[in-house]
């Protein structure tokens, strides 16, 4: 059973206990109004705090199979219950066992369903037959018009119910047909920019390596040639890793090398490589902050020094100048590496979406590269790393992304969300 289902049956038994004891409690008013059996008030206040109790628990604590059980055999044991007490089929009882069966339907899968169904047909017949056995031996309301409000009031809560369950399952179909649609257009937006970002780099070292190998050219052309052709097929080979690396955190099969590794000959490197290797066209310096103490940290150095120069990229990308800084702080027993920019910053409503797979943000005058997978990724790796990554940013001024490590590998928890 996967996790969205899991939450689904977890908020309708959540809601439905607590829209059960509230119910039972105006039932119970009607009923001291009424002045039926004490021993049916007595009953029905039972579960009114048996609901509310269930209602409780699951606000602190996860859904657990016993819980499933227990609420499923408890509303068909109610069901019986008021039958019983109040006036069998005469009354409005027998609504309830409508109520049970789409509840069931509604937290189990289909197989288990239908045999709680089956059991609740089984259980209707035998009160059929035991009423049918023993007719002249029902009790009777003590007045018509008592009958009637207990009988009208009782098909009011059961509508009330019904449109409860009908309503939560439309907007929750909306709400996921909505997400899916989402998805299946950023789905082709993605290979749209996949097919794209491939195709430059390709056309690029295709088109340079016929002209190296022309001999009408000089041996400075030549080595620019080669450089172009070099810068390229890294900017290939980048991607294809970012996508195979992210089949691999989807399918949950990538895998961590854990070593101990020292920071500041890890970000010296990275420095260089900024300054001097991979040297920006635009007017934009790179500071380091001084690192004054050496510190040592357990992790994996290949995803950590990933996920570092996605972070980067992307500062570089969305910089046209200005300075971008970075280093590191020690807090407590986490590391916090810091890239900080002063580029077009980004909108406070946009700081919540742009770690979503296939998340872009640009407009009709500003096109960048990329497909929308790195900062998506990066994130997914630094919680598979035991940390997370966040964001501060002000429009027009800039933007600071920390990245959180803790000193000492720790087995990250399953995620109870994701990033989608």
């Amino acid at each position: 059973m996967d996790r969205v289902e899991h939450n689904i049956e977890e908020k309708v038994i959540l809601y439905t206990s607590l829209l059960v004891a509230v119910l039972t409690l105006l039932a119970n008013i009607l009923n001291i109004f009424l002045r039926l059996d004490r021993l049916l008030i007595v009953s029905i206040a039972v579960v009114t705090v048996v609901f509310f109790s269930i209602y409780i628990y699951l606000r602190i604590r996860p859904l657990n199979p016993f819980i499933k059980y227990f609420v499923s055999f408890f509303s068909l044991f109610i069901a019986n219950l008021t039958w019983y007490f109040n006036y069998f089929s005469l009354g409005p009882a027998l609504g309830n066992f409508i109520l049970v069966y789409a509840f069931i339907v509604f937290i189990w899968e289909k197989k288990k369903a239908i045999i709680f169904g089956l059991c609740i047909v089984v259980n209707l017949l035998v009160l059929m037959l035991y009423e049918y056995q023993h007719a002249e031996m029902l009790p009777q309301y003590s007045s018509p018009g008592s009958r009637v409000l207990d009988v009208y009031f009782g098909v009011a809560l059961v509508l009330v119910a019904i449109h409860f369950f009908t309503q939560y399952l439309k907007n929750n179909y909306l709400k996921q047909y909505k997400k899916a649609r989402k998805a299946d257009e950023l789905k082709t937006s993605f290979l749209a920019n996949l097919s794209h970002e491939i195709r430059t780099p390709l056309n690029a070292i295709i088109g340079f390596s016929e002209l190296v190998a022309e001999e009408d050219h000089s041996p400075e052309e030549r080595k620019l040639f080669n450089a172009i052709i070099q810068s390229n097929s890294n900017d290939l080979l980048a991607l294809i890793e970012d996508v195979v690396d992210l089949a691999l955190i989807e399918s949950d099969d990538i895998r961590l090398v854990i070593d101990h590794f020292q920071l500041n000959d890890f970000l010296e490197k990275i420095y260089f490589e900024y300054t001097q290797i991979n040297k920006s066209d635009k007017p934009i310096a790179i500071e380091m902050v001084p690192l004054t103490q050496k510190i040592s940290i357990e992790s994996d150095p290949l995803r950590v020094r990933q996920v570092v120069k996605n972070l980067f990229n992307n500062a570089l990308k969305y910089t046209l100048e200005g300075v971008i800084r970075f280093g590191f702080n020690i807090d407590e027993n986490q590391v916090v590496f810091f890239i900080s920019d002063t580029g077009k910053g980004i909108k406070k409503e946009d700081q919540e979406v742009i770690f979503n797979r296939f998340m872009k943000l640009e407009s009709a005058s500003e096109l960048y590269r990329g497909v929308g997978i790195g900062l998506h990724l990066s994130k997914r790796i630094a919680r598979l790393l035991g940390g997370d990554i966040s964001i501060e940013s002000t429009l027009g001024k800039g933007s600071t992304f920390y990245f959180t490590l803790p000193m000492k590998y720790k087995q990250p928890q399953p995620l109870n969300e994701t990033v989608s």
